[in-house]
């Protein structure tokens, strides 16, 4: 059995969030009573991080070069779109009432703030998608870190790679956005697994956090489910989780009931929606669809880790990557479109789950070799 030693004090709440689940001055097993590790035992980390690490400067002079050449994206396409109805809500309109049209509140919010900050340039919404970006990459490092740090860089790069390798077009986009609090509600889930002291006010962030997924895509209230793939919930957890779903509900909802806005955006739901998602045409089939998955090209190498570990133990951790990944894939057929930004939430879990594969994969492991360990 393999095992590391983290050297150096962190702050308690660091290590919580990272799952380091022994004292940071002690050797760390990666073993089946680590809550943090559950790697395949056998496997040489320590190797594999180097060869990743090898791999991941290069994947970082890439990253850096499409972040360059990004830096000019002007705003375009569906964030146009959304600064318009932030500028007329500036004015006084209010979303649904004033204005139609068929997307979640917590969406007009972010594009009103942006708007209010930086005004409606270029500059401004090129800052926020990157901030958005690093964000993410924070939460992407938190949940992977416990299976390492170059593993962790390199789920954080493939996804960065993938995003910047697209086009102004999709700067900020909804799926990106709501991309944020899936891999948030995936991290507080596993925590709650693995840290009882403060189980309970992780199951209230994962609740809170599902509604504000919620709030920019419909599909985000599959992700209350979350926290039931990580570990095995009582009735009062449950109730805390929509607790914390009820909270941040009730503001974004009763900000819009305030304004005049909620009986028109029930309106929307019941007659518009329905309307719009059975128009002919629109709808694709299912191979069409999934065309979406070309984009997820940079993460196509960490998608064939994760096959390759299907059989491997799956800590709370992994579950609950693997259940994120699944959201992902439901939210990209539910849409019906297969537009080139819905495959956000997808790429995000495979380049999670795939990465932290890679960790417990034995150097040289091939899919005829996995199908002799089964």
């Amino acid at each position: 059995m393999v095992s590391t030693a983290v050297r150096g004090g962190q702050p308690n709440l660091i290590r919580r969030l990272f799952g380091c689940c022994r004292n940071p001055t002690e050797p760390t097993h990666f073993d089946t009573e680590c809550a943090c590790g559950h790697l395949s035992p056998g496997f040489a980390l320590l190797s594999n991080s180097r060869n990743v690490t090898f791999f991941n400067l290069p994947l970082a002079v890439v990253t850096g070069w499409l972040l360059w050449r990004s830096l000019d994206w002007p705003l375009v396409g569906d964030a146009t779109i959304f600064h318009f109805i932030a500028g007329q809500m500036k004015m006084g309109a209010v979303p649904y009432r004033d204005i139609v049209d068929m997307n979640m509140p917590l969406t007009y919010d972010i594009h009103a703030a942006v708007v209010a900050i930086g005004g409606m340039s270029d500059l401004a919404w090129r800052v926020f998608d990157l901030t958005a970006a690093a964000v993410m990459s924070a939460f992407i490092l938190m949940l992977v870190g416990p299976a390492g740090r170059a593993v962790a860089i390199l789920a954080v790069l493939a996804v960065l790679v993938t995003h910047l390798s697209h086009s102004a077009y999709a700067a900020g986009q909804r799926d990106f956005l709501l991309s944020i609090p899936a891999v948030a509600v995936a991290l507080v889930s596993a925590r709650a697994a693995e840290d009882h002291e403060h189980r309970r006010l992780y199951l209230l962030l994962a609740g809170a956090l599902a509604m504000t997924a919620a709030s920019i895509k419909p599909s985000g209230i599959l992700l209350l489910f979350l926290p039931a793939l990580a570990t095995k919930l009582r009735g009062r957890e449950m109730i805390l989780i929509l607790l914390g779903a009820a909270g941040v509900g009730l503001l974004v909802f009763g900000t819009l009931a305030v304004q005049g806005g909620l009986g028109a955006f029930i309106t929307m739901l019941s007659e518009l929606l329905p309307l719009y998602t059975s128009i002919a045409g629109d709808a694709r089939s299912v191979p069409a669809i999934l065309k979406a998955v070309a984009w997820m090209a940079p993460i196509g190498g960490l998608a064939v880790a994760a096959a390759l570990s299907i059989a491997a133990p799956k800590p709370p951790r992994v579950r609950v990557m693997i259940g994120l990944t699944a959201f992902g894939l439901i939210h990209l057929l539910a849409q019906r479109k297969g537009w080139s930004y819905h495959f956000y939430p997808l790429g995000v879990g495979l380049a999670c789950w795939g990465a932290w594969s890679l960790a417990s994969l034995p150097r040289g492991a091939s899919l005829s070799d996995v199908s002799r360990q089964k």
